[in-house]
């Protein structure tokens, strides 16, 4: 009874049903049957406390849910396969937009694309006509170039507008090492994914850092 002494001013009754802060005490015959049905969608150890949380208590309970999770073959099985890749250092930069990130964004009802330096963290936004495409984005980037200079390294999303053969055999010629992120890792291209938001906060043809092109 020791357990259920340091929790007794938490302690109700209702129904006939022991209540620990809105939860029912399970008593120990059925903590296994309970247990299994808690464990029953295979959502991992996370998910299963969280599950329990919101429904029953007994002491311990929090061990005993990561014993039977770790014990299921099928919550072994039905792990998210979504790993973290190991960090990787970025090289050093020599100069300004040597290092950029790009991507596309909508307001207004217009598209732009966003071509920011890793370096000074300097961002350039460009408008595109009626389409986003790979073409349109081939000449924004041409301008980019003529008025900052070339770059050597680009990361973007792997969307068709940088994908596309055309736009791969454009930056191949001017010397362009072009990097898609992982689809498992997308947070290494989260850089400019910065400066997209900062876009949804203020309005660019308002606010001095942006440059329209």
């Amino acid at each position: 009874m020791r357990d259920f002494c340091k929790i007794r001013n938490s302690l109700a009754v209702d129904g006939g049903l022991v209540l620990h802060s809105g939860r029912i005490v399970i008593s120990t015959t059925i903590r296994r049957q309970i247990l299994a049905r808690l464990r029953d969608s295979h959502r991992g150890i996370e998910a299963t406390k969280h599950r329990a949380r919101q429904t029953v208590w007994w002491p311990g309970i929090t061990r005993d849910i990561v014993n039977t999770v770790q014990s299921c073959d099928a919550c072994q099985t039905l792990l998210p396969s979504q790993v973290k890749e190991p960090l990787m250092c970025d090289p050093i930069l020599t100069r300004p937009f040597e290092d950029v990130s790009a991507d596309l964004f909508s307001h207004s009802g217009k598209n732009y694309l966003l071509y920011a330096d890793r370096l000074s963290g300097w961002p350039h936004v460009g408008t595109y006509g009626r389409d986003a495409t790979s073409r349109s984005t081939i000449k924004l980037l041409h301008s980019f170039f003529v008025n900052v200079g070339v770059l050597v390294h680009l990361c973007t999303y792997g969307g068709p507008q940088f994908s596309s053969l055309d736009s791969r055999s454009f930056l191949k010629r001017w010397g362009g090492n072009h990097e898609i992120p992982s689809p498992h890792y997308p947070q290494s291209n989260s850089h400019v994914e910065a400066y997209v938001k900062v876009n949804e906060a203020f309005d660019h043809e308002d606010h001095e850092g942006w440059k329209l092109r």
